[in-house]
């Protein structure tokens, strides 16, 4: 009789474990949906291909380094550069970046991982440090506009860096990548370039019983969206953000027992 009794509070156990887990119900989605394709996956941007479609400077400086390595971030390569000043490689993106793949007066988004060894800095500002730029001039070259996406030390350990995102203007004609460390000694790992549209609408639903909190945030912690307290007895909430695209999102969901739910976009 002790082992029946037994083996009942054990199914209840068990079943009220399981009603609590599904208690919550969160739903994500995006549009476009995550994560999107890089715009640049056919320019070899993670540098598996060696230097295919990469231009070298004229004159490297001699004890300065650019070439590939095998310390990298993702796949197999990535660029490494050793400079006294900043010494990068670059390519031309005109006729492959074609109007129906850049639109003028959409927001594009550049991102890259760095690790950069500690005399790599940025006191001279945004323009300064190692990673990448995204740069639209006029077909006359007289007029420019970029993004960029630079870090200093990281002390030697793989960091993703995002530029700010950038509206293609009507006279972008010229598109230029570039790669490498700029007005700052010391030494750096490069990979895997991105270049995608901006934004997408994320939209979240959650459903269960006396949801109390929901909190969104992107994969560096940045806040997104809080609801604060919601009134009570909360059994379904919904919500519609435009978010930057080049990131993960985590939703925490909170319940009046104190249970706290958390799912990933995209997983």
């Amino acid at each position: 009789m002790r082992k029946y009794f037994y083996s009942i509070g054990l199914f209840l156990f068990l079943f009220q474990l399981s009603l609590l887990s599904e208690n919550i119900k969160i739903t994500i989605n995006s549009i476009p949906p995550l994560p999107l394709e890089n715009l640049l996956k056919d320019r070899n941007p993670g540098f598996e291909d060696g230097l295919k479609f990469w231009v070298l400077p004229k004159d490297i400086p001699a004890g300065e380094k650019i070439e590939i390595s095998n310390d990298a971030y993702k796949g197999k390569y990535s660029l490494y550069v050793n400079s006294k000043k900043g010494i990068g490689v670059y390519q031309m993106l005109t006729g492959f970046l074609s109007p129906d793949i850049i639109v003028p007066g959409e927001n594009y988004i550049i991102s890259c991982w760095v690790k950069a060894g500690e005399e790599v800095n940025q006191r001279g500002g945004v323009y300064c440090g190692a990673g990448s730029s995204f740069v639209i001039y006029s077909s006359d070259w007289k007029q420019a506009k970029s993004t960029l996406c630079k870090t200093g030390n990281t002390e030697k350990k793989w960091k993703k860096i995002v530029g700010k995102p950038v509206e293609v203007p009507e006279f972008g004609k010229v598109y230029t990548l570039n790669v490498g460390t700029s007005y700052t000694p010391g030494e750096a790992w490069i990979d895997e370039i991105s270049i995608t549209k901006a934004f997408v609408d994320l939209s979240f639903t959650v459903e269960g019983n006396n949801i109390l909190q929901i909190i969104l945030e992107d994969e560096i912690g940045n806040l997104i969206f809080d609801s604060g307290r919601l009134p009570e007895k909360t059994d379904k909430f919904s919500k519609t953000l435009q978010v930057i695209s080049t990131y993960q999102y985590k939703i925490r969901v909170i319940d009046n027992k104190g249970e706290i739910y958390v799912q990933e976009y995209p997983k």
